[in-house]
């Protein structure tokens, strides 16, 4: 029999780690230039991985998504991941309240030709949230990619079920906080926040949620009501 504990074995070495990369779709050259330049900017920690943004696209591509939503852009690497996944007619709209990496994000969009496909909101994203609900857009997402400010995420978990259809895939990323969620871990506001989070989805009769133990933690869930 497997243990929870066995789910992380001691084969995975760096070297494995390397060699699991190499069996990754191949980043296009926009993918590429943008993560390299996001790694000399500040909070570059911030950054999803490879191997996230691949399982986001596979998403899409999976589900066919061609209307798609991001909480959370900062430099663009994710939308463009994602983007690039979609139909030529989708259209992904990716909120952030900071706006200095629009024009290098929407630079990549361009290389990769998808920038028609991506619009940026500027700004709160419960904002662009209640916006959205507010024009008719309930239940009109395939998929949505939670990655803004952690002490918000209940509300706006709340606030895009509304705008997942039925069958659609949501993803909240850095569910565990570093591991400050489990007991004895830093008390911190997110940690507090995310571990009540996390317990209310388990529980949550209208979706159907799976937490996979990859970079920070990704919950995968689909709308089932």
């Amino acid at each position: 029999m497997t243990r929870w504990s066995d789910t992380r074995p001691e084969f995975l070495t760096p070297e494995v780690l390397a060699y699991m990369a190499t069996l990754l779709p191949q980043e296009t050259s926009a993918q590429k230039q943008l993560r390299a330049f996001t790694t000399n900017c500040k909070h570059a920690h911030m950054q999803i991985s490879p191997l996230q943004a691949a399982l986001l696209a596979w998403l899409v591509s999976l589900i066919g998504a061609s209307q798609v939503l991001e909480l959370g852009m900062f430099t663009g690497y994710s939308a463009l991941s994602m983007a690039q996944a979609m139909p030529e007619y989708g259209q992904l709209i990716t909120c952030d309240i900071d706006g200095q990496w629009h024009a290098n994000a929407r630079k990549h969009w361009q290389m990769a030709k998808v920038d028609s496909r991506i619009g940026f909101r500027h700004g709160l994203a419960s904002t662009s949230l209640d916006a959205l609900l507010a024009n008719g857009g309930e239940s009109s997402f395939d998929l949505i990619f939670i990655d803004a400010d952690k002490g918000r995420y209940p509300q706006y978990y709340e606030k895009s079920l509304q705008l997942l259809r039925t069958g659609g895939i949501m993803v909240l990323d850095n569910v565990l906080v570093n591991g400050k969620v489990v007991s004895g871990g830093e008390n911190s506001t997110s940690a507090q926040t995310l571990r009540a989070l996390n317990a209310r989805i388990v529980k949550d009769s209208r979706v159907r949620a799976i937490t996979l133990p990859l970079a920070d933690g990704m919950t995968l869930l689909t709308k089932s009501t």
